[in-house]
């Protein structure tokens, strides 16, 4: 799992979710999915339900976008768009409607960090992207999210009343449609149950 620390949305917390895995894989199951597959969020939704034990816990660990109940961003929709055009929502809608009250959406959120890249999106909608053939890094603020530090290192908040800040592993270099370059500010009102709030966002060593 190496390839996951120091990733886009990851902080000290998933470090500790990893080794807590590890610690426990006997009794622990894992599903993969494929993110080149066309219908990628519908075909996540159809193999959860196929292996969800209603008997245990099943956590769904995947960026904002994918784990809550909202549609597809453009740049998703158009990837899609040619080959299943009636799919409009990310997993976590189906997964909502399939699974109500049941299927719990927390989402997270930071103040300041240190967020790391694998290519760079140009044109609006991410028309093209360049992969980099090594890792680079940026350091964010987002002072909207500034209220909500606590002296704790994370916070699990009920209610939130910001936009979300929310990132993706392209580091965007033109502004627009709710791109700031390296984050997205998100324009559609999230459906969540929680917000998972950090005060900052580490850059994990190796280790």
């Amino acid at each position: 799992m190496w390839k996951y620390v120091n990733h886009a949305t990851e902080s000290k917390i998933y470090l500790e979710i990893i080794k807590y895995i590890r610690k426990h894989r006997n009794r622990i199951t894992i599903i993969g999915t494929d993110n080149d597959t066309l219908a990628r969020d519908y075909d996540i939704y159809k193999i959860i339900m196929k292996h969800l034990n209603k008997s245990n816990i099943n956590f769904f660990w995947a960026a904002n976008a994918h784990v809550d109940d909202r549609p597809l961003s453009i740049e998703n929709r158009k990837w899609i768009k040619d080959t299943n055009p009636d799919l409009k929502y990310f997993c976590g809608h189906y997964l909502k409607k399939e699974l109500g009250h049941k299927y719990c959406i927390i989402l997270s959120q930071a103040y300041q960090g240190t967020i790391r890249y694998n290519s760079v999106c140009i044109g609006n909608d991410c028309t093209n992207r360049i992969w980099t053939l090594e890792y680079f890094y940026k350091n964010f603020t987002y002072e909207s999210n500034k209220k909500y530090k606590t002296k704790k290192e994370y916070e699990l908040y009920e209610k939130f009343g910001n936009k979300l800040i929310e990132f993706s592993n392209s580091f965007w270099l033109e502004k627009s449609d709710g791109h700031d370059g390296g984050y997205i500010v998100n324009l559609i009102k999230p459906k969540y149950d929680y917000i998972l709030f950090f005060n900052t966002v580490d850059k994990l060593e190796p280790y």
